[in-house]
């Protein structure tokens, strides 16, 4: 009996001997001569998942034209039309896609539709929630308002920020693994305003060339402290690892709270997750104690003294965090956030300990 046809995912996983022919064949090709490139998916993930990381190394450029062409695509299975000009956000499932498949009905979302309206029609809304949601609705327009303002001074900050570190940069500071002394290695990492680690001089610093291992950014983070070592002091702290000592640079804080975790039946209290290291790196979340900066509009969360006092809140969980802050008459920063039914006053005190990179 004939074998079945590899996907090209099997096809990179072949032996080291091989290697010249996955060097030469195109790591996607298509279903016929002549036609696009068969992607297999339509959901990003699981693309990558199917891609060996020692492939992502060798076809860089290969790997990240197919994300971005298949992150371009209608999330319905085997849909090839683009949606990144036109297309539907579904409110249940958190996908997108065309117009031909936007309506839950058609792409699987239908029952839960039914069910949701369903809810609202035996359970309608309260005269006194609708105005409250409409409050919220002013209070996000005056927000995002503000967060515009800013926006541009701030990119300005970052931009000379960039251009100076640039200037720095050029010359010839470090080679990674040197050995200033017998039987010491030094690393030089970088950590960006979404919590994701790289080594310093990689050239391309996205998703594909972070570090993902749970277990060593655990190992890496909970050795990290301020650098008292005198030494690349453009490197503000550091992470030693017996014989090595790894610099560690970063675009704000190097603490980054990715995401927000829900109670579980083991503890009482919620966390916030730092790191990208889930369930693994965590801090109690204390919400009275959230802090917008003034001037770049970034929202912050209190840290541990060893990393300064104080951590950044990603971008995407600083917004979801941010329907909830209430702005009292006469202030431009938030007095109060509304938190499981109760309205709490910030409390703002820590923020003296902390020092900002952007001002």
């Amino acid at each position: 009996m004939a074998d079945k046809a590899k996907k090209p995912s099997d096809s990179l996983s072949d032996s080291p001997s091989t290697s010249t022919n996955v060097d030469s064949a195109p790591l996607f090709p298509p279903a016929k001569p002549g036609k696009p490139a068969d992607y297999g998916t339509n959901n990003t993930l699981e693309l990558l998942e199917r891609i060996p990381s020692q492939i992502v190394d060798m076809k860089l450029d290969e790997v990240l034209t197919a994300v971005k062409t298949v992150d371009n695509l209608c999330d319905y299975a085997r849909c090839k039309t683009k949606t990144s000009l036109m297309g539907q956000d579904c409110e249940l499932c958190k996908k997108r896609f065309c117009f031909k498949h936007g309506l839950p009905e058609v792409h699987g979302c239908g029952v839960e539709k039914k069910r949701e309206a369903r809810k609202e029609f035996l359970n309608p809304k309260p005269i006194k929630t609708i105005r409250q949601e409409e409050d919220l609705k002013n209070a996000k327009k005056k927000l995002n308002e503000k967060l515009k303002n800013m926006q541009s001074k701030r990119f300005l900050n970052i931009i000379n920020w960039h251009f100076q570190w640039t200037s720095v940069r050029n010359v010839a500071l470090y080679v990674q693994g040197q050995s200033p002394e017998p039987k010491i290695r030094e690393y030089f990492y970088y950590i960006d305003h979404e919590g994701m680690l790289f080594l310093d001089d990689a050239k391309m610093k996205n998703f594909t060339s972070c570090f993902k291992e749970r277990k060593f950014l655990q190992f890496f983070f909970s050795r990290l402290r301020q650098n008292e070592t005198q030494r690349y002091q453009m490197f503000p702290f550091l992470s030693p690892c017996g014989r090595e000592r790894n610099y560690v640079r970063c675009d704000d804080t190097p603490i980054v709270f990715t995401e927000q975790l829900k109670k579980d039946e083991s503890k009482d209290e919620e966390t916030l997750s730092y790191a990208h290291g889930g369930p693994n790196l965590t801090v109690i979340f204390e919400p009275q104690k959230l802090y917008m900066h003034p001037a770049s509009g970034r929202v912050y969360h209190p840290a541990w003294p060893k990393v300064g006092n104080v951590g950044l809140v990603r971008s995407k969980l600083a917004i979801e965090l941010s329907q909830n802050f209430v702005f009292t008459d006469g202030n431009e920063s938030p007095t109060h956030f509304n938190w499981h039914g109760s309205q709490l006053k910030l409390e703002h005190d820590w923020i003296s300990n902390c020092q900002f990179q952007h001002k």
